[in-house]
C-alpha cells in the first residue's frame, strides 16, 4: 500500500496547510525517507518493471519509486519543504495533498 510520511495523512486538508506540516522534516543531503533503488524492481504504482528503458523517480513526498507516468507531477520544490528544487516530483497519490495554480499535471 502507499504510504504517505507520517507529517501528511489522508485526513489532513489540502493546501496551504501542507507547507506547514512538511516545513520541520529535516533537510538532509540523502533523503532517508526515500525507498531504496534495489528495494523496487517494479513500479510502486502500477507494477511496470524497470530497466534500460524504464527509470526509477523517487516521489518527492512519500519517497516510493515509480516510473515516469506515475510520478509525472510536479510542483514548486518550497510548497512541500524543499526549497532547493526548483520542481519537485510527486506521485498521483501525493499530487492530491497539494493543490493551487503551483501543481502542474
Amino acid at each position: 500500500p502507499h504510504m504517505l510520511p507520517a507529517a501528511v495523512s489522508p485526513s489532513m486538508p489540502a493546501g496551504p496547510n501542507l507547507p506547514d506540516a512538511v516545513a520541520g522534516w529535516p533537510a538532509l543531503t540523502h533523503d532517508r525517507r526515500w525507498m531504496p533503488d534495489e528495494k523496487c524492481p517494479v513500479c510502486f504504482a502500477c507494477a511496470r518493471p524497470f530497466g534500460a528503458f524504464v527509470r526509477r523517480h523517487h516521489c518527492r513526498l512519500c519517497g516510493q519509486i515509480f516510473c515516469h507516468g506515475c510520478s509525472g507531477n510536479f510542483v514548486d520544490g518550497k510548497l512541500i519543504g524543499r526549497p532547493k528544487e526548483q520542481q519537485s516530483r510527486l506521485c498521483q497519490v501525493c499530487i492530491m495533498y497539494v493543490d493551487g495554480p503551483a501543481a502542474q499535471q
